[in-house]
């Protein structure tokens, strides 16, 4: 993390190139890995498959089969990552493509549903695919022994695998983390400069470098949160995921709930794509069912996960407030002789500047 860190302060942003040989390496290795996998299932007649397959059921000692079915669904939901970072893309790459037909004419794509279904295409292909290749590859106590590192297992387990394959997933790991550590430094800052362009964060954020142009303060900030949630949790992988599991399944959700305000306060707004109520709401309780889930089978995490929020909510909810804030401290300033000589003038002006900012609206009739 420092070391992105310091590398987006010097300016070194997104590249698709980068982008698009990271995708394909990823895409190849995963594609080595399951070949392999069921080669070996060849090989040996679907017997380690079978096995898992005719194994006790792990009946959860929270209530049966259809409390693991629940967690199992909840927890699956976590191989849709990538799905909240199409916003971004969407956002760089313009709300429209142009793709020629059959017949040779020019036609207007939506680059939201273009990217959403190869993105969903991919998804139904590679998850399964994994899933089958690993259960028939690895028996389920050494799946749940070593979770973190299963593809890798997989891999030196498979027949025509072996440590080469170990190593070839265990690069790949690295280099997709790599891409999408630099990715979250690079989105997190744009991000927070909209939010803070917009006035619902401090204006400091906005500072730049003199000499690179970045802007330091949301770099930097990024950073230490991370850093103290790795220190917080002593680096438990089981937790750090659980919290990003709750972030990324509530945005998520918040898309399926601003996609329903959007239809009702602006049902006439014109849409490249559209999606009617059911398939909103349906879209809204599935994401709210998974969420409920990851958090039952995990509760540790929501606790970390509230501290982020509520320090989130309470730079927003100063942020709103500081003119009242600035306001009631004028107030008790003047209150006392001493502290009215030396901090009246400063707050006063201060004042002056929070109201001073120009503000554009627009109005539906004259």
């Amino acid at each position: 993390m420092l070391l992105f860190a310091v590398l987006v302060l010097l300016g070194v942003k997104d590249s698709a190139n980068v982008a698009a040989v990271i995708f394909i390496f990823h895409l190849v290795t995963l594609f080595i890995l399951v070949v392999c996998s069921f080669v070996s299932i060849g090989l040996d007649g679907g017997a380690v498959l079978r096995s898992n397959w005719s194994s006790p059921l792990p009946v959860s000692a929270q209530g049966g089969i259809g409390m693991d079915l629940f967690l199992g669904y909840s927890v699956a939901l976590l191989g849709l990552t990538g799905f909240e970072t199409s916003a971004n893309y969407i956002e760089e790459a313009g709300p429209f493509e142009t793709q020629r037909n059959k017949a040779g004419q020019h036609r207007a794509v939506s680059t939201f549903e273009k990217t959403i279904d190869r993105m969903w295409a991919l998804v139904a292909l590679i998850n399964p695919a994994v899933c089958i290749a690993t259960l028939g590859v690895v028996d389920l106590p050494t799946i749940k022994a070593n979770a973190n590192v299963i593809l890798s297992v997989v891999g030196q387990r498979s027949a025509v695998g072996g440590f080469w394959l170990r190593r070839l997933v265990a690069i790949d790991a690295i280099v997709v983390l790599a891409g999408g550590v630099l990715t979250a430094f690079v989105g997190v800052s744009g991000l927070i400069k909209q939010l803070a362009s917009d006035r619902c964060l401090p204006s400091i954020l906005l500072q730049q470098n003199a000499l690179t142009g970045t802007h330091h303060w949301i770099i930097l900030g990024f950073f230490l949160l991370c850093t103290t949630l790795y220190l917080i949790t002593q680096g438990n992988v089981l937790v750090l995921s659980g919290v990003f599991s709750i972030a990324f399944l509530l945005v998520l959700l918040m898309f399926a709930f601003a996609n329903m305000k959007l239809k009702f306060c602006r049902p006439r707004l014109p849409r490249g794509a559209s999606i009617g109520w059911v398939g909103a709401l349906a879209g809204f309780f599935a994401m709210l069912v998974g969420l409920v889930g990851n958090i039952v089978y995990n509760v540790e995490t929501l606790e970390y996960f509230l501290i982020y929020l509520a320090f989130y909510f309470t730079t927003i909810l100063v942020t709103f407030q500081r003119v009242q804030i600035t306001k009631l401290a004028l107030y008790f300033v003047q209150q006392v002789p001493f502290l009215e000589q030396r901090f009246s003038s400063v707050l006063t002006d201060a004042l002056v500047q929070l109201k001073k900012h120009t503000v554009v609206f627009f109005a539906k009739n004259r």
